[in-house]
């Protein structure tokens, strides 16, 4: 039966997403495998989803500088960190976290388990899962016998990659690493989760949607391209993150987002700041803001915002001001949550620092809102260093009792704590 309308399509495709969901819901229990350390999986309660073959390029997004070691495997994730760092991801944790961050969602690490369609293994192998199967009979493992060894199925899983990052060139994931997605404001492993999604697994929950695409996203369906939305994507980006900070604990990783910054892993050292600026500086700054009025958003790159106070009381709207009137790259959006801010004012070009003063745009993991899955956090200007190394800021936020922005004194503590990033290249009056 055909789609007469967009409406009648979605309906449909809504039809089938639940009956494939009844199918899942009513798959059958698969047998435990114990991994050497005793630990056991029971595959069956993992979710699966759907393989599509069809994929969108992703967007740039600035990348990190880590250094990636082997860890004493003891379990498949191990096995699977150990084997890609082996195999062409030697230096790119994130990207490894995204492809386990994929993998805990299609399949639990169940080398043998198959969806109600016959999709097969860790990565849910659909269009070529006939393939799949030859393979891994060719290694002396028939993947629908019933009865595997802990020995099957770590020889399983090391086949399987084999299959997807050697035989199958993982389909464009390892040669676009360097343009992660970073939609819905996804950064770090979290992204990579995304990428791994769009250009490898491409489990698309709605195609062709385009402007309806953000009506139709709930906490499970991201949209990541222009025209599709993908499903799984919120867990698989929360497992991502959770392996990438496992894998950091356990010494898998270290360094961080540029040389001197993240000595331990994550941990940020800045440097002392300047002093520089004034307080005077400041209020004027803030009051050239305060008084913009709503034909002068879009040349900032200011638009619509839930805040109580206006358009003028978010503090992403703030960050945009200054750096569309004092970067010197015109109007500047697209800078996503308080948090992203830094991250993605660094990939329009606007160089990193850990010594922040005068005139550094600042993001911090701060707060409560949560947006999706994860938190907003808060992103603001400093716009002056005291001789005592306090930092005067320009800030706006929703939750402010003030309309539009405000003078804030922060401390390094603040900055710490918030786990914060900067960037500079901003010029203010010849600074």
């Amino acid at each position: 039966m055909g789609c007469f309308s967009l409406k009648r399509c979605l309906i449909l495709a809504g039809l089938i997403v639940t009956v494939f969901g009844v199918m899942f819901l009513t798959m059958p229990t698969y047998a435990k495998v114990e991994f050497p350390n005793g630990r056991y999986e029971e595959w069956s309660e993992n979710n699966i989803v759907f393989y599509n073959p069809d994929a969108d390029d992703s967007e740039p997004v600035d990348d990190c500088e880590y250094e990636t070691g082997e860890v004493e495997g003891v379990d498949a994730a191990d096995l699977v960190w150990n084997w890609l760092i082996n195999n062409g991801l030697d230096g790119k944790p994130e990207a490894i976290a995204g492809v386990l961050g994929n993998i805990q969602t299609e399949s639990g690490f169940n080398p043998f388990i198959r969806n109600g369609s016959g999709c097969l293994g860790i990565f849910q192998e659909c269009d070529q899962k006939v393939g799949l199967k030859d393979y891994l009979v060719s290694k002396g493992i028939d993947p629908d016998s019933g009865s595997h060894t802990s020995e099957d199925v770590k020889n399983a899983i090391i086949a399987e990659l084999e299959f997807a990052f050697i035989n199958k060139g993982s389909q464009g994931y390892l040669s676009s690493l360097d343009k992660p997605t970073n939609k819905a404001g996804a950064t770090g492993a979290r992204a990579y989760a995304d990428l791994f999604l769009v250009k490898y697994e491409r489990a698309v929950y709605y195609d062709g949607c385009g402007s309806k695409c953000q009506e139709l996203e709930d906490p499970g369906v991201k949209q990541l391209t222009s025209t599709r939305l993908y499903q799984g994507a919120a867990s698989r980006r929360t497992n991502a993150e959770n392996f990438f900070n496992q894998y950091k604990d356990k010494g898998g990783v270290t360094g961080g987002i540029q040389e001197g910054q993240c000595s331990d892993g994550g941990q940020p050292e800045f440097g002392d700041p300047t002093p520089g600026g004034s307080e005077g500086d400041a209020d004027d700054l803030i009051a050239q803001y305060n008084a913009l009025t709503s034909d002068q958003y879009a040349m900032y790159g200011i638009t619509s915002s839930n805040c109580a106070g206006g358009w003028k009381s978010n503090c992403v709207s703030f960050t945009k001001w200054f750096a569309s009137k004092f970067g010197g790259k015109g109007t500047i959006s697209g800078v996503g949550n308080g948090r992203d801010a830094a991250d993605r004012l660094a990939a329009m070009g606007f160089p990193r620092t850990n010594t922040p003063g005068p005139y550094t745009v600042f993001s911090v993991e701060t707060g409560t809102t949560m947006c999706g899955d994860r938190l907003c956090g808060h992103t603001g200007v400093i716009l002056a260093v005291t001789e005592d190394g306090k930092f005067i800021t320009g800030e706006a936020g929703c939750s402010a009792t003030v309309s539009g922005a405000y003078k804030k004194v922060r401390t390094m503590d603040y900055f710490v704590k918030g786990n914060a990033k900067f960037v500079t290249g901003f010029s203010v009056g010849g600074s």
